[in-house]
């Protein structure tokens, strides 16, 4: 979807319509709008599949109703009409093969090129776990079971202001692997992965959480590069 899509006009048409039915009228005085100009906003409102019409008597007796596409997508509607940053949900995944932890490279900032878990930003039409299986299988081409929920973990990286640059939560999870890794997968000694620059907490999971029987809660705070964790 265009990030312009819902601004200006279609945003007070699309925020109106979600109040409920309306007629091409109601829309009309309430906008304070030619009718033309009304009917180009919902002509587009229409195409993309983020509301419905009903017909009646005329132009003016139609009734628009949010599609269920449009009912999906109104909760997140201050995000879309605005910069405002969201709050992302991530998945990170400590994969195990025999005595190995498997590893790829950030490949993209904050901090990449460093050696990361595989997981990423989780996909809204999947449950976390199916997500975190398919970002791990696209990353390393494996294959994995036994996945285990371990942490979960607000991550909070400050700028030089002392302002939120990020703001993630962190679902940290085990699994073992089977099948042969793509290119590109690193694989270390798990007794030796302590000694890794790896990125953000990542270390501290591995170091404190690896084995944890519990699912622990916690939150990294890091500024001017120190990272701190609290466990609660």
């Amino acid at each position: 979807m265009k990030n312009d899509l819902l601004r200006g006009i279609r945003l007070d048409i699309f925020r109106q319509i979600h109040d409920g039915k309306k007629r091409f009228n109601a829309l009309k005085n309430s906008l304070n709008i030619e009718g033309n100009e009304l009917s180009y906003h919902l002509k587009i409102l229409l195409s993309n599949g983020l509301i419905e019409r009903k017909s009646g008597k005329g132009n003016c007796e139609i009734e628009y109703s949010l599609s269920e596409k449009g009912k999906e997508i109104y909760p997140y509607l201050s995000i879309l009409a605005s910069e405002q940053k969201p709050l992302l949900v991530i998945t990170s995944v400590a994969v195990i093969k025999g005595k190995m932890l498997l590893l790829h490279k950030k490949p993209r900032e904050p901090e990449k090129g460093k050696l990361i878990f595989f997981g990423g930003k989780a996909d809204a039409g999947l449950k976390l776990e199916e997500s975190a299986k398919k970002q791990v299988k696209e990353q390393s081409g494996l294959n994995i079971y036994s996945l285990k929920l371990r942490c979960i973990n607000e991550f909070v990286q400050y700028d030089k202001n002392n302002t939120i640059k990020h703001n993630w939560v962190v679902y940290f999870y085990t699994a073992l692997a089977k099948g042969k890794p793509k290119k590109g997968v690193i694989a270390k000694d798990i007794k030796e992965v302590s000694s890794l620059d790896l990125y953000g907490d990542n270390i501290f999971f591995l170091k404190k959480m690896l084995k944890t029987k519990y699912v622990r809660v916690a939150r990294t705070d890091i500024h001017s590069g120190k990272l701190k964790v609290k466990l609660f």
